[in-house]
């Protein structure tokens, strides 16, 4: 507020209204978990949006859209890298079994459930389907 940056103003107060609900939703104190969620949350809509904005030729709303991916990005913990997450995944999955008689779904299961919050859904599922295709 005292910087005077109304657009960054504006996401934050959005932000801030979504963890709002989200408390009243659970009717209780939220923990930074479920408040990182929210943010995850309010991100990935961004990004579905700007998907459409960039498909309907709206540069404005496109840059717009990026400013406020980055700015609630910045409250999120640092995602890992590709090479990261393709280690954990490859770890996970040797733990597992034999790679053939893994479907996607409960190998994307138990991947997410380790590492939820620390990864991109998009990339693991992709890292995922490579790493079992590969091996059958």
């Amino acid at each position: 507020m005292k910087k005077g940056d109304k657009e960054a103003l504006s996401i934050l107060r959005m932000a801030n209204a979504a963890i709002k609900n989200a408390q009243i939703e659970k009717m209780g104190a939220l923990t930074d978990e479920d408040v990182r969620g929210v943010i995850r949350r309010q991100v990935k809509q961004l990004q579905d949006a700007l998907l459409d904005f960039e498909r309907g030729g709206r540069a404005d709303l496109v840059e717009k859209s990026n400013a406020e991916i980055a700015l609630l990005s910045s409250y999120l913990p640092a995602q890992m890298s590709a090479e990261d997450v393709r280690a954990k995944v490859e770890e996970i999955l040797e733990t597992l079994g034999p790679k053939e008689t893994l479907d996607a779904g409960k190998a994307m299961g138990v991947v997410m459930k380790e590492l939820k919050g620390k990864a991109d859904g998009n990339v693991v599922r992709e890292i995922v389907n490579q790493m079992l295709h590969a091996k059958t």
